[in-house]
């Protein structure tokens, strides 16, 4: 296979499981740990989520410019 073509797929699939490794604590802790919703009894844990929610989008956000901006 051409290198090109298979940087490209390695940097494709990178994107996708990168995306799958943030997203699937976030969903688990937040949905099924009830931290996404504001409720009274857990507001540090709902701003600890959100801390780490954001936090890791713009890191997961910051690696994919670092990762695709030389290609663009």
């Amino acid at each position: 296979m051409d290198p090109e073509v298979m940087a490209l797929l390695q940097r494709i699939i990178w994107t996708i499981g990168s995306g799958i490794l943030w997203m699937l604590p976030s969903a688990i802790f937040g949905l099924y740990g009830e931290w996404a919703f504001f409720r009274e009894g857990h507001l540090a844990g709902t701003l600890i989520f959100y801390f780490w929610f954001l936090g890791g989008f713009i890191g997961w956000v910051w690696l994919l410019v670092r990762m695709w901006k030389p290609h663009i």
